[in-house]
């Protein structure tokens, strides 16, 4: 029997293919944006602000930090760049991570203003950004990937 992916399992396959088109070298990362209604309301990807050389071709200074270390790495974080590409932002009220959200990203997402839940595959090194996440009431889940066996 086909399997048919449930709506999270679908989502989070959207947001893995999405960090394929990631420019950092230091960790590929995918979001996914939905509605109320389970419409897809945009995705983004890791890198680079535009016009800047991507790391893939041109390192960034913070391309060899340590785990956890952002300070000097020039990428724009998948959320922030999902926010950005939403027509409405205000319609968010899923979003769909390869990577749980940094502590800068968490506190982007708290003020959207019809965001309920976040779901993301990976544990990111800095766990302050669940933490915020869940202080503010949000749903904060992490999701396994589904294998077909």
């Amino acid at each position: 029997m086909q399997h048919r992916p449930s709506i999270d399992e679908w989502a989070m396959l959207i947001a893995t293919v999405t960090a394929e088109r990631s420019t950092c070298v230091r960790r590929k990362a995918g979001a996914v944006a939905f509605d109320g209604a389970s419409r897809v309301v945009s995705m983004g990807y890791n890198g680079v602000p535009k016009g800047v050389p991507h790391c893939i071709d041109t390192p960034c200074p913070g391309a060899e930090d340590k785990k956890g270390s952002t300070e000097r790495c020039m990428a724009v974080h998948a959320e922030v760049n999902c926010i950005i590409n939403a027509h409405s932002p205000r319609a968010i009220s899923r979003m769909y991570v390869t990577a749980s959200p940094c502590f800068k990203c968490a506190l982007v997402l708290i003020n959207l203003p019809s965001l309920e839940s976040v779901f993301y595959t990976e544990a990111y090194t800095d766990f302050r950004g669940i933490e915020l996440l869940t202080e503010a009431g949000l749903v904060v889940l992490q999701l396994t990937p589904h294998t077909d066996s």
